[in-house]
């Protein structure tokens, strides 16, 4: 559990990752027209698909698991979007609730010395019962790559 205090300081932090990745992926868009390449990778039982389009990097749910569908995540939808500088991955990820609907965090990571795993990490929200944000969890996202596509 984290303090009020740590909240704020995160919230102030958070607030800034997340005004630097708006600016690098809406300057991508205009910028950056590498073409694209996909991979599988499986997530928690479900299977994605990671698309790099130059520095620009998403992992869309293609299979999802049961415990994720019943959340109401569908083949397609998107779990992270973020960018690749200098080794280090940072973006926003998708917390996905079947009454509360989705809810955007910013997670941070690298990938393996091989490229075969990536592993992310932010504060996730814990939302009550009226899906108002509550709490905060460190939170933990592995990717590990199954085949080209």
């Amino acid at each position: 559990m984290l303090s009020g205090v740590k909240i704020a300081a995160k919230s102030s932090k958070l607030a800034a990752v997340i005004l630097l990745m708006i600016s690098q992926i809406a300057d991508g868009f205009c910028q950056d027209k590498a073409p694209a390449s996909r991979s599988i990778w499986m997530h928690n039982g479900s299977l994605l698909y990671f698309k790099r389009t130059g520095k620009f990097l998403y992992f869309h749910y293609q299979s999802p698991s049961f415990s994720i569908r019943e959340a109401g995540v569908k083949p397609g939808a998107l779990l992270f979007q973020g960018s690749e500088e200098n080794g280090e991955i940072a973006g926003i990820a998708n917390l996905f609730s079947r009454k509360c609907g989705i809810l955007m965090y910013v997670v941070s990571g690298s990938k393996s010395a091989d490229g075969r795993r990536i592993i992310l990490s932010g504060p996730t929200p814990k939302r009550d019962s009226q899906c108002k944000v509550v709490d905060w969890r460190l939170d933990q996202l592995s990717f590990k790559y199954v085949r080209d596509d």
